[in-house]
């Protein structure tokens, strides 16, 4: 855990909340409830962890074949994650309960989910090459394919606000659409990059490098311009994901 002043960062060596975790490959998180909900390949369980208190984590989902993305709707309290070996998208609550598939027809390895739960749409991604980010309502219903032809998607994140999603194609960077897939453009230019994770706060749009590098970086996605680098080797494993814990980024209220 970092604080969420970037230029600080070089001076913070972070608090480790967990330890001993093997292949860790999905995590998100409630700012209000102060929950980290996250998932391992080595138990193919997903995982609550109450971050303002000392409890151990609690087992929520099990059964699952490969959790490859988690994502929460914060106003209803309801968690959904990506099977990519059970092929499907399902959800329940925060606890496990009333659990379900939402999608599974043409759901082949699924990746990333994103949540937005004010306009009530979830998006995702898929594994592999020249792939596709698909869109639904939260229900299921309505779904439509928003970004075909991707080389590979490594990290997805959305801006709420403007009602953007950004996310890293490998080997290209980070480029930016909107939720009906038009206005598609490179923010961020980098050969042969490895991006693992994303997230976004205020201005900042951050992510997470894999090793040689495992390093977070933080570009101004308002200007462009590129913020700095902070290296996570004090870490001894290799990043593979950032989530930003912040009230701001989950704004309270209904959903429409």
């Amino acid at each position: 855990m970092y604080p969420d002043n970037i230029p600080d960062l070089p001076s913070h060596r972070g608090q480790c909340i967990l330890t001993d975790l093997h292949d860790a490959v999905a995590m998100a998180t409630d700012a209000m409830d102060g929950i980290l909900f996250y998932s391992t390949l080595r138990d193919n369980i997903v995982y609550s962890i109450k971050l303002r208190s000392n409890e151990r984590p609690v087992k929520v989902i099990g059964g699952t074949g490969e959790v490859n993305g988690i994502a929460v709707d914060w106003l209803d309290k309801l968690l959904y994650w990506t099977d990519s070996r059970l092929n499907h998208i399902a959800i329940s609550k925060y606890d496990g309960r009333q659990r379900k598939i939402l999608l599974s027809d043409s759901v082949v390895q699924p990746g990333y989910i994103i949540v937005d739960p004010h306009a009530r749409f979830i998006f995702w991604t898929y594994l592999g090459s020249s792939v596709e980010i698909e869109r639904a309502a939260l229900d299921g219903s309505n779904r439509m394919v928003i970004v075909r032809d991707v080389l590979e998607v490594d990290a997805l994140t959305v801006d709420f606000d403007s009602q953007v999603l950004y996310f890293a194609e490998k080997g290209t960077g980070i480029r930016v659409i909107d939720y009906m897939g038009s206005t598609d453009r490179l923010v961020f230019q980098k050969s042969g990059s490895m991006i693992t994770g994303m997230d976004l706060y205020k201005d900042y749009l951050m992510w997470t490098e894999r090793a040689p590098s495992n390093e977070l970086l933080a570009m101004n996605r308002v200007n462009g311009e590129y913020v700095g680098q902070h290296s996570m080797d004090e870490l001894m494993q290799s990043a593979y994901g950032v989530s930003m814990y912040a009230n701001s980024r989950q704004k309270d209220g209904q959903s429409s």
